[in-house]
């Protein structure tokens, strides 16, 4: 094991290309989390009442409107955490407050000690229209001040109660398809209505040819139910707005049918949050179920 590896070893990465000043003002993707640890002259007492010392924000611009997530903690258990789709522009704030704050002076630096908790520092990574990035991270400490930690959490407070895009009805989803490709075998999970009213799964597994197997389960309601439940909390109907982020090596696509026949499809290519990453997982484990 090398040295750096060890508990308490510093792995340390320098992008030396890293620009420390950002020309654009077009934002598309804010995201950045740190512990919030006073410095000379600040007080967390003195800002949001003390309410925190942890904050992550995140922010999308997509098509029609600005995905956000907030997650605000303090040592004491309190913790706020909200998501939402809005209609108003979030961008030109951060991008003032980026500025203010010389979040790029930092750019390109990444540092990970290894053995230190989760939340100890934090994380940037900032996103233009047209290709600029602000990346850091430090894991052993804050990675910006508790003023803007304050500023961020007060942003998205604001911002979470702006008027939400309007998005079809999870209720009206009436059938449901999941289909998975690797390079060793594909499998169907197809969730429809049953001629009784109730609903029936069907999968279909095919490995080496002609290797296929076929099976039907009855299902209760409460199958669709646990979809619907996923597909909102997820916000799966405004995945494909999210840009693409890359091949997978399972190839997943979702498809989803309403009443009014209309149909929505993505596939699990698209650079999501984090908070959304093991959701197809979820959604393939409530339709493999036995009942």
């Amino acid at each position: 094991m090398k040295k750096a590896d060890m508990c308490g070893g510093v792995t340390r990465r320098i992008d030396s290309k890293a620009p420390k000043q950002i020309k654009s003002t077009d934002m598309v993707l804010f995201s950045a989390d740190s512990a919030l640890q006073p410095s000379v002259g600040e007080s967390l007492d003195d800002c949001a009442n003390g309410r925190i010392d942890y904050i992550s924000g995140y922010a999308a611009k997509l098509e029609g409107g600005c995905f956000l997530i907030l997650d605000a903690r303090n040592r004491f258990g309190r913790e706020e955490f909200a998501k939402a789709f809005v209609t108003a522009d979030i961008f030109p704030s951060l991008v003032k407050m980026t500025d203010e704050a010389q979040l790029a002076a930092h750019n390109g630096i990444h540092s990970f000690t290894h053995g230190l908790p989760m939340n100890f520092g934090g994380s940037v990574r900032i996103d233009y229209a047209d290709g600029e990035q602000i990346a850091y991270s430090a894991n052993q400490s804050p990675v910006f001040g508790v003023r803007f930690g304050i500023g961020l959490y007060e942003l998205f407070s604001d911002y979470m109660g702006k008027e939400r895009v309007k998005l079809p009805d999870v209720r009206q989803i009436t059938a449901v398809s999941l289909y998975s490709e690797s390079s060793f075998d594909t499998v169907s999970l197809d969730l429809i209505p049953d001629t009784d009213g109730g609903y029936v799964i069907n999968k279909r597994y095919k490995f080496e040819e002609p290797k296929v197997f076929r099976y039907s389960d009855k299902v209760p309601d409460t199958v669709i139910e646990s979809v619907r439940s996923k597909v909102a909390e997820s916000y799966m109907l405004i995945w494909d707005r999210f840009p693409k982020g890359g091949l997978q090596p399972i190839k997943k696509t979702l498809t989803l049918v309403f009443a009014d026949g209309s149909r929505f499809c993505v596939e699990n290519d698209r650079a999501l949050p984090l908070l959304f990453s093991s959701a197809f997982q979820e959604l393939e484990s409530i339709l493999t179920t036995k009942y």
